[in-house]
């Protein structure tokens, strides 16, 4: 299997338990026996090949999505969240299933819980922020990613986010000033450097500032 976020996430859950407390505000919905734990990660299992696919981050190509075996993945994780409504990897897969989809609105409600229950993910909360962008919720999406931003600097998904967070909350002057900080950092990244070009012909009055992020994208 290719190193993705899928496996970076699996890695995480080999360090969980399902007879302990999750990483939450609340405490856990109950102890349970080894074996409805043993039937849970199952489950779990056999959800995550489901949809291993389309474990990448947002935005990027992917094969086209089997619409089948997301629907039988996503059943699969609400029955692990109708036994700990708490458990956040199922709540992150959950919400990459729908995010496949194309679902934005699911898959927004179902990131937003997994960043609740477990904010110290960068990639939870990369997920979180873009599919909150998505939608329009931009001022959302720039309270979370300042946040990030400060405790992962040596990430560029979160520095870069954070970036168009700044200029889809029409900061482009600050945008920009980020975009060319993590373009110090990493001079050969593509993505930044398309960002920029955009943000320059916005900022220049050559193009307008468009209220969704497809629409930024499409900017020439």
């Amino acid at each position: 299997m290719k190193k993705t976020l899928f496996a970076t996430i699996i890695a995480l859950m080999s360090l969980m338990q399902y007879g302990h407390a999750f990483s939450s505000p609340k405490p856990p919905v109950s102890i349970i026996t080894q074996q409805e734990a043993d039937q849970l990660n199952a489950k779990l299992d056999k959800a995550n090949n489901l949809i291993e696919p389309y474990m990448f981050l947002a935005n990027t190509k992917h094969k086209k999505a089997n619409k089948k075996k997301l629907r039988q993945a996503i059943k699969l994780y609400d029955e692990v969240l109708n036994r700990i409504p708490d458990h956040w990897v199922s709540l992150f897969f959950r919400g990459k299933a729908y995010q496949a989809l194309g679902e934005h609105e699911n898959a927004y409600q179902s990131l937003k819980l997994a960043f609740y229950y477990q904010a110290e993910n960068k990639d939870v909360l990369n997920e979180y922020a873009l599919e909150a962008m998505e939608l329009g919720y931009f001022k959302e999406a720039l309270s979370v990613l300042a946040q990030g931003q400060k405790r992962y600097r040596s990430d560029i998904g979160v520095r870069g986010n954070y970036a168009l967070a700044l200029i889809m909350n029409n900061n482009i002057e600050d945008g920009l000033k980020a975009l060319r900080q993590v373009q110090t950092q990493w001079p050969d990244d593509p993505i930044t450097k398309n960002i920029i070009v955009i943000a320059e012909k916005i900022e220049s009055g050559e193009a307008k500032l468009p209220t969704t992020v497809h629409g930024l994208r499409k900017i020439k």
